[in-house]
């Protein structure tokens, strides 16, 4: 019987992996959203910032792309519900878009803060 459950769990982690594939495939932001966190890992490691901010940073960009996959899986149940226009679904996939605008506008205020300083007493 355990090995089931193991059968089980392997099953969600390709589920999940079926997800982000999905979400690379039909998204463009995240197009954007992924250099731009290489760029600031990049960063991170140039400037050696402290083990905290490397914390902050990963979790940063990791809610980023968690908010973009959320807004996927968001926007393809409203497909699936939308028959014909119906403001309600617009406000759900335009309050889901506006929960990534948000997430990426608080990711820029940590790169400021996190590298602000650095880049100023670097020129």
């Amino acid at each position: 019987m355990p090995f089931y459950h193991l059968k089980e769990h392997a099953k969600s982690y390709k589920y999940a992996t079926d997800g982000i594939f999905h979400t690379l495939r039909t998204q463009s932001n995240i197009y954007v959203q992924l250099p731009v966190g290489v760029i600031v890992l990049v960063a991170a490691w140039y400037f050696q910032v402290e083990i905290w901010e490397w914390v902050v940073l990963i979790l940063t960009i990791s809610a980023v792309l968690v908010a973009e996959l959320f807004n996927t899986a968001v926007e393809a149940m409203m497909n699936v519900i939308q028959g014909h226009y119906d403001l309600n679904v617009k406000v759900a996939k335009d309050v889901a878009a506006g929960g990534v605008l948000v997430m990426a506008l608080a990711s820029v205020v940590v790169g400021l803060l996190i590298f602000g300083p650095r880049i100023l007493q670097a020129i």
